[in-house]
C-alpha cells in the first residue's frame, strides 16, 4: 500500500526564524497601511473643519452686515424725526460700520465667485438706498452748521433763517 505523499506548501518548508519574521513583517506592513489611512482620513477631517469654519466666520460677517443695516436705517429715521445733529453723526458711524462690515464680507468671500456677485448686488442695494434716504431728507441741514457758526449779534431774525458767514 502506498502512503500519500505529503504535499507541502512554501511557507511550510521554511525555518522558524524566517516564519516569526515574514509574520512580524506582515504586521508591520498592516500597521503603516492602516496608519497611512488615517492620516489621509485626518488630513480630510481638517480640510472639512477649516471650511465649516470658514462658512461659519462668513455667516457670522453676515449678521453683522445685517444688524449694521439696520443700525443705519435706525439712525437714519431718527434723525429724520429728530433732526439732531447727533442722530445724523450716528447714521455717519453707523455708515462707516456697514461699510467695513461688506469690506470684511468681500474679503471671506473671494474664494466664491457666485457670492461675490450676490455680495455686489446686496452692495448696490444699500448704497441705492442710501442715496434715496438723501434725497428724502436725510442729507445733514446746511443751516444748523450755519446756526452754529455764526454769533447772535451778527444775525438778524426777521422770520427767516440767515447767517452772514
Amino acid at each position: 500500500m502506498q502512503t500519500p505523499q505529503k504535499r507541502n506548501t512554501w511557507l511550510a518548508d521554511q525555518p522558524l526564524q524566517r516564519k516569526i519574521v515574514l509574520a512580524i513583517g506582515a504586521l508591520l506592513f498592516l500597521f503603516v497601511a492602516t496608519n497611512l489611512g488615517n492620516l489621509i482620513s485626518i488630513g480630510r477631517e481638517q480640510d472639512s473643519r477649516d471650511w465649516a469654519s470658514h462658512t461659519y466666520d462668513v455667516l457670522l460677517t453676515l449678521a453683522d452686515v445685517s444688524d449694521a443695516a439696520h443700525v443705519r436705517q435706525a439712525a437714519a429715521r431718527g434723525y429724520i424725526v429728530a433732526r439732531k445733529d447727533d442722530e445724523y453723526a450716528d447714521f455717519e458711524t453707523a455708515d462707516g460700520d456697514l461699510s467695513a462690515h461688506l469690506a470684511n464680507l468681500r474679503g471671506l468671500m473671494t474664494d466664491n465667485p457666485l457670492q461675490e456677485s450676490r455680495l455686489d448686488r446686496l452692495q448696490a442695494l444699500l448704497e441705492r438706498w442710501k442715496t434715496e434716504a438723501e434725497t428724502m431728507g436725510l442729507a445733514p441741514m446746511p443751516h444748523r452748521r450755519c446756526w452754529q457758526r455764526c454769533s447772535l449779534s451778527s444775525i438778524q431774525l426777521v422770520g427767516a433763517r440767515v447767517c452772514d458767514s
